[in-house]
């Protein structure tokens, strides 16, 4: 079956049946045979994935693309392969970045040319893949025709990458070697990788340092993880901080962050219900800071552009559509003292004077505002700014076609910081959407805040931040707020996301 669909230029078929395969020889013990069907399987995944796919319309059987990752992963622990199990975890990652947004506008910019070149080809090759489907069969010219526009495709893509590498993350799979991350690991800082796992499985962590690797094992499963962070939003609810104290630190034994032994910061690419973990309620002395993906730490730095300015969004006017904030235009007044600028507010915070103020990019961008979270579609999850005598809702599909470019973003609103995991193990969100748009590191919340939290937070985070150093910002920030009394609801609120340093 598997050579019958190779022929006939089937492709999504020929993944699906190798990972069967490779799954049936994974139960039988046979780890060799079943890595090599489950690596045939990947490589022929990789060529169907995002704009150039169609399983997403048809009839799903036998192994999905989540659990062929969670079967190389299980191959890969198995073998005690760590080089293997990082690249296969960063291929499912990067390929579920693109099936999310197989169907997104992606902001272009001055690569517009090249970026509709490619979409003609993503079609061309579609309408081929559809022609070489019929009963005929696609004969040498069709499977010819299909392997020059891949290769067309494949250029494109690769020169777009040159001078985009964010969009052209959104568009083709790449990855690099765990030893190009290890180099990016400052002294005592730790890459603490969760590895996905069938539903019941508990949760292993790859740890990553600059010397070495090795695998550490949770008794959490994602259920139980599930059920703790339930506890943790009842006990928000009713104010009960001593109980927000307990279920974090049974929270912190169950994820097993002693066997991590970090020492400075720890960087967490996160599966599943991980996404929800409020960091900051940990008892931790160090950083933590969460990434999409591993080779997130090789990112080149924020572009010159960046450097400098800053712009600060406050208490929008909502026109009685919402209530004011007053709490958020004194943050943002004291905010914008830090960096010498005048704050955008009321009337003046609109989407028109937003982008003029961020211009070509700024080193910092802190919008305190309304936001919201959209369970069914990630993609409409909103800031709010003022409008003509009605609000604006930012989405975060707008800020997929057009970037806000800021270094570092500050997301000081309701829920701004949730999003889901809807395509094997990435996120989709507000987070995400700024991340295309360049910046380094966002900092927002996981729920609501109170004003007086949100401030002291803010304000110590601020005063560091300017030196560059996020991490050490982030935990001063979170230190401060504990110190003052503050709950974890609040002082464990703030989740820091990307990289750790300007």
């Amino acid at each position: 079956a598997i050579a019958l669909a190779a022929e006939a230029g089937l492709g999504e078929l020929v993944w699906r049946l190798e990972a069967l395969r490779g799954q049936q020889f994974f139960l039988a013990g046979k780890m060799d045979q079943a890595e090599v069907a489950l690596r045939r399987a990947q490589a022929a995944v990789t060529l169907v994935s995002g704009a150039l796919a169609s399983d997403q319309s048809k009839l799903r059987f036998g192994v999905g693309k989540e659990k062929l990752t969670q079967l190389l992963a299980a191959v890969d622990l198995a073998q005690g392969q760590h080089g293997n199990l990082f690249q296969d975890m960063e291929q499912g990652r990067a390929r579920a970045f693109i099936d999310m947004l197989a169907n997104q506008a992606i902001a272009s910019g001055s690569e517009a040319a090249l970026m509709a070149e490619i979409k003609r080809l993503e079609r061309d090759i579609r309408r081929q893949r559809l022609a070489n489907a019929l009963p005929q069969g696609p004969g040498q010219r069709g499977g010819a025709l299909e392997r020059e526009l891949l290769r067309q495709h494949g250029a494109a893509v690769a020169k777009l990458r040159r001078s985009n590498p964010e969009v052209a993350d959104a568009l083709s799979v790449s990855t690099i070697a765990l030893a190009q991350v290890q180099a990016q690991l400052g002294p005592g800082e730790m890459l603490a990788y969760a590895v996905p796992a069938a539903p019941g499985m508990a949760l292993n962590w790859l740890l990553v340092e600059k010397q070495n690797t090795r695998v550490v094992k949770a008794t959490a499963t994602q259920a139980d993880l599930a059920a703790r962070l339930e506890a943790f939003a009842d006990a928000m609810a009713q104010g009960a901080a001593g109980a927000q104290q307990q279920i974090a630190a049974l929270l912190a034994d169950q994820l097993g962050i002693a066997q991590w032994r970090a020492r400075k910061g720890v960087y967490v690419v996160p599966v599943g219900n991980l996404y929800f973990v409020p960091w900051g309620a940990l008892d931790t002395d160090y950083f933590v800071t969460v990434l999409p993906m591993g080779g997130w730490l090789n990112r080149p730095p924020a572009p010159a552009a960046m450097g400098g300015a800053a712009t600060v969004v406050g208490d929008p006017t909502y026109f009685g559509q919402l209530a004011q904030l007053p709490g958020a235009r004194v943050e943002a007044k004291a905010v914008a003292g830090f960096y010498g600028v005048r704050p955008l507010l009321g009337d003046g915070a609109t989407e028109v004077a937003l982008r003029q103020t961020i211009g070509t990019g700024v080193g910092v961008l802190h919008l305190a505002t309304h936001g919201s979270f959209d369970a069914d579609d990630p993609l409409n999850s909103e800031i709010v700014l003022a409008g003509e005598g009605e609000v604006v809702r930012l989405t975060a599909a707008r800020l997929f076609e057009a970037p806000l470019r800021a270094g570092l973003v500050v997301l000081s609103a309701c829920e701004a910081g949730v999003g889901r995991a809807v395509a094997g193990d990435d996120f989709l969100g507000l987070t995400r959407s700024f991340y295309l748009g360049g910046a380094r590191t966002v900092l927002n919340s996981l729920w609501p805040v109170e004003d007086k939290g949100t401030q002291a937070f803010m304000t110590r985070f601020h005063d560091l931040a300017r030196n560059g150093d996020y991490g050490a910002a982030w935990l001063a920030a979170r230190n401060e707020a504990k110190q003052q009394g503050f709950p974890p609801s609040v002082y464990g609120a703030f989740t820091l996301g990307g990289s750790a340093r300007r």
